[in-house]
């Protein structure tokens, strides 16, 4: 519905019927959600109990206030003009005139009729508008007409929603605004017969020639009496209110004044009475019962504008101080209640009023301390509004001349200015100049604040505080009297907006410098926050802490302001960032890239530690002499000896097969981190059973088969609880870690080895080396205990509360953050198209699951088919028999075989961190998969050649050049596999099955790595004895083939696990948004944050 157009003043009122029914339809109601739709007008003449009969009138009246405020504006101009008439022509001002005020991106022009008009003649140099606050001697700038317009906008709100707020909630009966019950049509209070008086007096036409009674006619004669409730509201004000407004006043000038002012003005008064009653009903320290009901604040505020209107029509009364305070109360009381839009719509009304006052503001007078007041007020909704502040005033004086509290208001006016730098149009196209500009008017900013700074005397220094406790974040910073310590806060707000909208050129150090600044500036902010208890200081405490807060979340990457491994995370998000490449890491917070995800990740992959240590001693423990002689093996024949060492390796695999078995039901039905610390257990105790078995076979298979347990249930879980726990743009990196660990494992455990075998005592040889497997298992249990739960299995089990706990701890951001919700969403939309093709989870349920559903089972014969290419890639071979493939080709001593698998070691480690660090998330899954088998092939035919023509080496002869190189190319092997087959078949396994067949999917992958594990250690050491060249060529054909079949399996880097479904054709996510675009909607956590961010965050 339009909102009604003014009326012309040159034409005579519509009385028609017609006319008054158009006014009202095109009366705009209420959308504003905090005011529920009240009863029609007429309803509300049904039942007016609620309000006496002269609050009745005033509402009907208000209604009437559009009309003939247009005829008082006429009226108005005519007396303005009349004034001005030497400086003027005598022409009546037009409805263009326009009256000028400093606004967003320059000037504002204030048109009479039309309202705000901009004006975008902002220039780089004009920076802290250096024009007085005072107006030309124009019609237009007169008191008169600046009165006027301002109540014009108040009325049109106001009569706006007058009847939708009359109907006011039962229970006002017997308010102290109604005393009397409304018993009788004449029993109103004195304070509303005095607001009623001004009805009845005559116009400024027949009071020509009566000037000295004018001011009778809207002053009342003798002071007014007030209520006992209207006398507490009163002093209220008087106590709680008035030291807001004259914060810096050492004078108390609107304490002093304005209380007496309105002992005989009825505006004034029940202006007083609406503040006061809204604070103290905003007031919990006050019992319910005795606590000012918000609709009396209501009535207070209609009676106010009732009287305002009246007494508008006396010039004496337009220029009189009365007005001056009235403007100021409502507009405070406008803040306190809520009315965002009129309130701040409204304080261009106030700036217009000062402004023609031609106020002196650094002389002590009842006009400057209402205009620093409302200073303070429009400060506040410029920084919200995103706009520039009205006043173009600069002050005269020089810091060496002002006193301390004049010290701390300058520093009200500075902050004026920082708003105005911040409130660049940032629509307006970036120009070179325009940022030369900018640059400019920060330095000269930046040297006004230190200016401010360097003439600080001793009231504005710290006093002795208690140090902070461990339960507070911020250190208390004492400064009294309070009013100083609140000016160092709004210094330090001022110094924060600076430094954050500040273009810079700089690279990641002036960047850190910048945040450095502004954590100190927030420290200092809230540090004095804590410390301020006067109701003078804590409104505008508050909103220097609430600005601070803001630029503490949106500034310091939305982290925790205090939390010490700041510069950490920074620090892990830059390196992340420079050797990821994907399109996840660039729109996904940072936050989520810290240091909880790594250590969560280096726990659980302590079960890759785990596998990757007990292959490496067992391949080097049973071919040492003094293992071989304490177990009886120097008397058995060759082949007997080959026999045995095969049974004591594939008993752990047997019992790592029963481990994957068991591990899936056990990890769905317990947990993750529960089946974890099963496998820490099952490691610990099979480690140390072998390592004092004695010579005891049995005791010896029987630890094996132990440890075997918790390796083959390890190397599901770990993957899985992995996976499940990382962040989409770095899944590949942190699963990667599984084989990180397990080469790092490895290596470590030639050295042992080889180390014990130098070194230590003949039994001690072999003991220390199984002991040493223990190590694994034991920091495996201790750091999982720390670790939480995964977050998708707390959704499948729909624990729904802890699964998002644990996710927001994780990715280090609150649980109401949109990327929080949004992977929560994408989970459980996940599992709800789960749950509607299969209902049950029973084991036969998942068998169904995942072989009938054609998407699941094209990801399990996936799975399978990965494993077993990676197994019968030849690394096996290689793990549990390097000593022995060195020596055919051609190091024939023991130590010289097992320095050499110390060397392959090393070169899996490095290569493999190469890989997880730079190519897991940025080559992708596909093509590391096509290039390391292409290359692995090569290798493997290669050392078959070699093995097959070359030459045999006898004992302490030097390989031949070719021979050599056959050496290379088993490192070559291993650097291939570990940048590609090794870990990057575990990372695509983990991620492609759904969720509720994560588990299930991973544990077919274990097992078919220990079946076929199994397979390869018992066939190696049969085809080594016996056709040792036909080995290396089984291996090259199937890394070749395991080449060309990677082209043809889906890439899943950067892709979220829920995604999963839609890559196999399994669901329509289409209608969910991607995480990405979640990121970006983080970007506009906290309204005022994202207000201030977007519009003024500079370019670099």
């Amino acid at each position: 519905m339009p909102e009604p157009q003014p009326t012309d003043p040159s034409q005579p009122p519509d009385d028609r019927p017609e006319a008054q029914e158009s006014r009202k339809r095109s009366r705009i109601l209420s959308s504003d959600a905090r005011y529920p739709r009240k009863r029609s007008l007429k309803a509300c003449h049904k039942d007016h109990s609620t309000f006496d009969p002269a609050s009745l009138e005033i509402l009907r009246q208000l209604g009437q206030i559009r009309d003939s405020q247009d005829d008082l504006v006429h009226i108005i101009r005519s007396v303005a003009a009349s004034q001005s008439q030497p400086a003027v022509s005598t022409q009546a001002p037009s409805a263009n005139s326009h009256i000028q005020g400093r606004g967003v991106n320059g000037t504002l022009s204030w048109d009479i009729g039309c309202g705000a008009q901009h004006q975008h003649d902002l220039l780089p140099h004009d920076w802290f508008g250096q024009q007085p606050d005072s107006a030309s001697t124009t019609p237009v700038a007169s008191t008169s007409v600046a009165a006027v317009q301002w109540f014009d906008l108040l009325a049109k709100d106001a009569s706006r929603v007058a009847f939708q707020e009359a109907d006011a909630p039962p229970g006002l009966e017997g308010g102290f605004l109604d005393p009397f019950n409304g018993q009788y049509e004449d029993d109103t209070t004195p304070l509303q017969r005095a607001t009623k008086i001004i009805d009845g007096q005559p116009l400024v036409g027949d009071l020509i020639g009566e000037a000295s009674r004018e001011n009778d006619m809207w002053q009342a004669s003798e002071s007014i009496s007030l209520l006992e409730r209207e006398q507490i509201l009163f002093e209220n004000f008087l106590h709680r209110i008035c030291p807001w407004l004259d914060l810096f006043d050492t004078d108390r000038t609107f304490s002093t004044i304005v209380p007496r002012l309105a002992a005989r003005n009825a505006g004034l008064l029940n202006a007083i009475l609406a503040l006061s009653c809204y604070h103290q009903s905003l007031d919990e320290s006050v019992p319910v019962g005795e606590r000012a009901d918000q609709n009396s604040a209501l009535q207070y505020y209609y009676q106010t504008l009732h009287y305002v209107q009246k007494a508008m029509r006396y010039s004496t009364y337009q220029h009189s101080p009365e007005l001056i305070a009235t403007t100021l109360i409502i507009s405070t009381y406008e803040m306190f209640r809520g009315s965002r839009k009129d309130w701040e719509q409204h304080l261009q009304g106030v700036f217009w009023i000062l402004r023609s006052r031609q106020i002196e503001v650094e002389t002590s007078s009842l006009e400057s301390t209402s205009w620093w007041a409302w200073l303070l007020q429009d400060i506040w909704v410029a920084f919200r509004e995103r706009r520039r502040t009205y006043s173009t005033w600069t002050p005269k004086k020089p810091y060496s001349e002002l006193s301390s509290y004049e010290l701390a208001s300058r520093a009200v006016w500075i902050l004026a200015q920082v708003i105005n730098f911040c409130a660049i149009d940032p629509s307006a196209e970036e120009t070179e100049g325009m940022f030369l500009g900018r640059l400019g008017w920060a330095k000269a900013l930046k040297k006004m604040l230190h200016e401010w700074k360097s003439y600080l005397t001793i009231e504005f220094s710290e006093l002795p505080a208690m140090a902070r406790q461990r339960t507070e974040v911020f250190q208390p910073r004492l400064i009294h009297p309070q009013c100083f310590g609140l000016a160092m806060q709004i210094h330090h707000v001022s110094r924060i907006l600076v430094y954050a909208h500040e273009p810079s050129s700089g690279g990641m150090e002036n960047f850190m410098n910048r945040q450095k600044t502004i954590r100190e500036s927030v420290e200092v902010v809230c540090g004095i926050g804590t410390t301020i208890t006067d109701d003078a200081s804590s409104m505008l405490s508050s909103q220097c802490i609430f600005i601070g807060k803001c630029f503490a979340l949106g500034c310091v990457s939305r982290t925790t302001l205090h939390d010490p491994l700041w510069l950490k995370k920074m620090a892990i998000y830059s390196i992340l960032r420079r050797v990821v490449r994907n399109d996840a890491i660039r729109v996904d917070p940072p936050e989520i890239y810290n240091w909880r995800v790594l250590a969560l990740a280096g726990s659980a992959c302590f079960a890759g530690a785990l596998f990757g240590v007990d292959a490496g001693i067992i391949g080097g423990v049973i071919v040492m002499p003094d293992f071989k002689r304490e177990f009886g093996f120097e008397n058995q024949p060759s082949s007997a000896v080959a026999n045995l060492s095969g049974n004591l390796v594939t008993t752990m695999q047997a019992g790592a097969v029963a481990g994957a078995l068991i591990s899936s039901p056990l990890a769905d039905r317990k947990g993750r981190k529960p089946a974890l610390l099963a496998v820490a257990i099952t490691g610990l105790i099979g480690g140390l059973m072998q390592a004092f078995s004695y010579g005891h076979l049995s005791v010896f298979y029987i630890g094996r088969f132990i440890e075997g347990l918790g390796l083959g249930a390890g190397t599901m879980l770990a993957p899985t609880y992995v996976s499940e726990n990382s962040p989409r743009a770095i899944r590949g990196f942190l699963v990667g870690f599984f084989q990180l660990l397990l080469v790092m494992g490895g290596m470590m455990a030639y050295f042992v080895n080889y180390g014990s075998l130098l070194h230590l005592s003949p039994m001690a040889t072999w003991m220390v080396p199984l002991a040493c497997q223990s190590i694994c298992p034991t920091l495996l249990f201790f750091s999982m205990i720390f670790c939480p739960e995964s977050p998708r299995w707390l959704a499948s089990q729909d624990q729904w509360e802890k699964a998002s706990a644990v996710l927001s701890d994780v990715r280090h951001l609150p649980v109401e953050h949109p990327y929080i919700q949004q992977e929560l969403l994408e989970l459980r939309t996940q599992i709800d198209q789960e749950k509607a093709v299969m209902k049950g989870a029973g084991f036969w349920d998942l068998q169904k699951e995942c072989w009938t559903v054609a998407s699941n089972r094209k990801r399990a014969l996936l799975t399978i088919g990965m494993i077993t290419f990676q197994q019968w890639s030849g690394t096996g071979a290689i793990n549990y028999y390097a000593p022995t493939i060195f020596k055919d080709l051609g190091l024939s001593a023991t130590s010289t075989a097992l320095f050499a698998q110390g060397i392959y070691g090393i070169v899996k480690v490095v290569t493999c961190l190469i890989f997880v660090f730079f190519l897991a998330d940025s080559l992708g899954r596909r093509l590391s998969l096509m290039w390391s088998g292409a290359l692995q092939g090569f290798c493997m035919f290669f050392l078959g050649f070699y093995v097959r023509f070359g030459p045999k080496i006898g004992d302490n002869e030097t390989p031949p050049p070719t021979g050599i190189a056959a050496l290379a190319m088993v490192y070559i092997f291993a650097a291939a596999f570990n940048m590609g087959w090794g870990p990057t078949a575990w990372i695509y396994v983990s991620e492609i099955p759904t969720n509720r067949l994560r588990a299930y999917n991973v544990a077919l992958a274990a097992l078919t790595h220990w079946l076929h594990n199994l397979a390869v250690s018992k066939a190696t050491p049969v085809m080594l004895f016996s056709t040792p060249y036909g080995a290396y060529f089984i291996f090259g054909s199937l890394n070749i083939t395991m080449a060309i079949l990677a082209f043809w399996i889906p890439e899943t880097k950067g892709v979220s696990l829920e995604r999963m479904n839609e890559i196999f054709g399994a669901a329509d996510m289409s209608d969910v948004d991607d995480l990405g675009t979640a990121a970006k909607q983080a970007e506009k956590i906290g309204e005022d944050l994202e207000e201030v961010e977007s519009a003024h965050a500079p370019k670099v």
